[in-house]
């Protein structure tokens, strides 16, 4: 990020992550909205905004964030996309069933 500060947001995706993993939902939201507001069409991190929302109980949110996977990528499956944005525990494919998600 001090290498290349001009691209920060696109940081950002990657700061998300860490923070999902780490099971801070609250900072995860916080960057990853700001990540989607600069790179919209992305669907690849977009499953860790809707866990993020499931683990902080905002289940309105998860749901427009699945709907939104769902319309980008309508052959969305948990079979195969989730394990392109992170190798999916058992809770993190639950959370984004409990969003709508197949």
């Amino acid at each position: 990020m001090r290498l290349d500060p001009m691209d920060a947001d696109i940081y950002e995706g990657q700061i998300g992550f860490a923070y999902v993993v780490g099971k801070r939902f609250r900072e995860a939201v916080l960057v990853l909205t700001k990540f989607f507001k600069a790179y919209p069409g992305t669907v690849g991190m977009r499953p860790l905004l809707v866990v993020s929302y499931v683990e902080l109980g905002m289940m309105e949110q998860a749901r427009t964030q699945a709907a939104e996977i769902l319309r980008q990528s309508p052959q969305f499956s948990l079979e195969t996309e989730a394990l392109k944005a992170a190798p999916p525990s058992d809770a993190f494919i639950a959370d984004l069933r409990k969003a709508g998600l197949k």
